[in-house]
C-alpha cells in the first residue's frame, strides 16, 4: 500500500523553488520560508501563490524578495 506523507518545511521549500526554477526564475530561501509563514501550508496554496507571485514579479519587472511578496500578499 502506498501512503502520502505531508512535506517537512524543507522539503516544502525545496519543492517551490523546484517549482520557480522550472518556470524560469529564483525563489530564495528567505522569500520561500516567509512565504510558509504567511500563507495555508498545503502545496496546491503555495503552488497557485508562486505563480501568482511569478506573474505580479514578469509585470513590475522585480525578483521575488520578502518585501515584494509581502506587498502583492497584503494586496490580497
Amino acid at each position: 500500500m502506498l501512503t502520502l506523507q505531508a512535506l517537512t518545511e524543507p522539503e516544502q521549500i525545496s519543492a517551490l523553488q523546484l517549482r520557480a526554477k522550472l518556470r524560469g526564475f529564483d525563489l530564495p530561501d528567505e522569500t520561500a520560508a516567509y512565504m510558509l509563514r504567511r500563507l495555508p501550508r498545503d502545496m496546491t496554496s503555495l503552488y497557485k501563490r508562486l505563480d501568482e507571485l511569478d506573474e505580479a514579479s514578469l509585470v513590475a519587472q522585480r525578483r521575488l524578495t520578502i518585501p515584494f511578496v509581502r506587498g502583492v500578499i497584503d494586496k490580497d
